[in-house]
């Protein structure tokens, strides 16, 4: 299971128990409209994504469960790598200035 896709499955199940459908109705939704969603068939991998699924889903308790989907499927994964660029930006231009210096020296 990917990170999104752990994303996806918290949403979708946090919306069904929201409008309070039982949890193993949503999930038997989830695996329903989504064939390539199925709870069971994609944890079979060991991974942090999956085992962190696997104890969510082992909740009984409903609203701590609804709770814990909630939170996950709010958690915004995406990062923003605009950050990176600009330093990579300075790494080069830094680079390019240190080269000219040694050549007008070594010329010089």
């Amino acid at each position: 299971m990917s990170w999104s896709k752990f994303h996806f499955n918290c949403r979708f199940l946090n919306q069904k128990l929201s409008e309070e459908i039982d949890f193993e109705k949503a999930k038997g939704l989830l695996s329903a409209k989504y064939s390539n969603h199925k709870i069971g068939g994609d944890l079979k991998e060991s991974s942090i994504e999956n085992n962190l699924f696997k104890k969510i889903i082992s909740e009984p308790n409903p609203k701590k469960l609804q709770m814990l989907f909630s939170i996950y499927g709010r958690l915004d994964f995406s990062w923003d790598l605009s950050a990176l660029t600009k330093l990579k930006n300075i790494r080069d231009y830094l680079f390019a200035l240190v080269t000219i210096y040694l050549l007008i020296s070594g010329i010089y």
